[in-house]
């Protein structure tokens, strides 16, 4: 069995808007069955100081993680 996987690199910011259109970026580069690998984080962003958590706007992030 091949497995085709699709790593999608790009840089990652505190910005939800902007993550999701890189990501949806890649997803449309990518095929129906192919595995898309992204870094942690790559949706809400991240920082070494995880004060960066308490910025997070959680609606909006469970708007992006729906589409």
């Amino acid at each position: 069995m091949e497995l085709s996987v699709l790593v999608g690199q790009f840089p990652i910011k505190c910005d939800i808007n902007e993550n999701l259109k890189n990501i949806l970026s890649i997803l449309e580069q990518s095929e129906e069955d192919d595995l898309v690998v992204l870094p942690e984080g790559a949706l809400s962003g991240y920082s070494e100081d995880i004060s960066f958590l308490e910025n997070i706007d959680l609606h909006k992030l469970e708007c992006a993680m729906e589409q």
